[in-house]
């Protein structure tokens, strides 16, 4: 069952919902029907939309439980896919959370699709937020930290500019994830 379909920008792709055997999954394939190539599967996935690039789809997955849905964003190629996405003050970046095989990075790009930087790559780095002066992000980074038994994570705040500099681990009394920046006037 496909539902949802799409046309790319340039007219070459159409990207589509395909609910099979209880996964939802977001592909693309040529407008013939052929090289259907399915990108990302699993959870409740939906509505994908081309970027005006084309080179990338962004797309509803509904998780469950208290979240709601989300949005996410993957390549065409299914080489990565993009996570809690924000928009920067005046809405010239959006900061994402990219993950390609094992690793975890940060980076902007123009609300188009185009100009993507990775500005910090780790084991596990999520939740970019921007400063209310767009020039800052704020994210989390976890790490290994061995306890006695040889095994635990802890999670620190960390800053970096958008122009992929000065990053900083921010101290904090206890562990700590999903930064939010207060706005300039409190």
């Amino acid at each position: 069952h496909y539902s949802t379909p799409v046309w790319s920008p340039r007219g070459d792709l159409i990207a589509f919902t395909r609910i099979k055997a209880g996964s939802f999954g977001i592909g693309v394939m040529k407008p013939d029907g052929s090289g259907e190539r399915i990108l990302v599967e699993g959870f409740h996935n939906e509505g994908p939309t081309f970027a005006p690039n084309g080179l990338y789809l962004m797309f509803f997955r509904d998780a469950g439980g208290s979240g709601g849905p989300k949005l996410y964003m993957t390549d065409i190629f299914g080489h990565a896919r993009y996570a809690t996405p924000v928009w920067s003050t005046r809405g010239a970046l959006i900061a994402f959370t990219r993950l390609s095989g094992a690793t975890f990075a940060i980076g902007v790009m123009h609300p188009d699709g185009t100009g993507e930087r990775i500005l910090s790559e780790s084991f596990s780095v999520e939740g970019p937020t921007f400063a209310p002066n767009g020039r800052v992000l704020m994210f989390w980074r976890e790490t290994r930290t061995l306890d006695e038994y040889g095994h635990g994570y802890s999670s620190r705040l960390v800053s970096i500019d958008i122009t992929g500099f000065n990053e900083r681990q921010i101290a904090t009394p206890t562990d700590a994830s999903d930064p939010a920046w207060s706005p300039l006037n409190a």
